[in-house]
């Protein structure tokens, strides 16, 4: 159990790749935090992981904006103390012809799939550097 009591944050959790690596970390004995704009899909990611005696808890969050991000990030410390794992795993894909394509489609897929990992980090970076100083080099 490698990640046992470890707070792992999955965004993009709700299905696909994001449930399967939420359900390998809480294999591993993490408590997982299913992050994803579609809160039913969260909701039931985190409720199957339960139902298997799995520790997990969903998030509804939207992370296409540098606030969804912090607000993602504040919600999980202040509920669980502590993040121990961050997992960028959420990504969109706009599909269609390039001249069908809007510039909002540009715009969200860049947003969510380039930007929020930065603010991600950012945000979750205060925390993380507190877990280093518990385990030195």
């Amino acid at each position: 159990m490698r990640f046992n009591g470890k707070v792992v944050v999955g965004t993009g959790a709700a299905g696909g790749i994001g449930s399967a690596i939420a359900s390998r970390f809480a294999d591993e004995g993490a408590h997982v935090i299913v992050a994803d704009v579609n809160a039913a899909g969260a909701d039931s990611v985190a409720a199957a992981l339960v139902a298997q005696g799995k520790s997990a808890r969903a998030f509804a969050s939207d992370i296409g904006s540098r606030a969804g991000c912090v607000a993602l990030i504040d919600s999980v410390q202040g509920s669980e103390g502590r993040i121990d794992v961050l997992c960028n795993n959420a990504g969109i894909n706009r599909r269609g012809a390039l001249l069908t394509l809007t510039p909002e489609d540009w715009d969200v897929s860049f947003a969510v799939n380039l930007d929020a990992m930065f603010h991600l980090c950012q945000a979750a970076l205060p925390a993380l550097e507190e877990l280093r100083k518990e385990f030195p080099a």
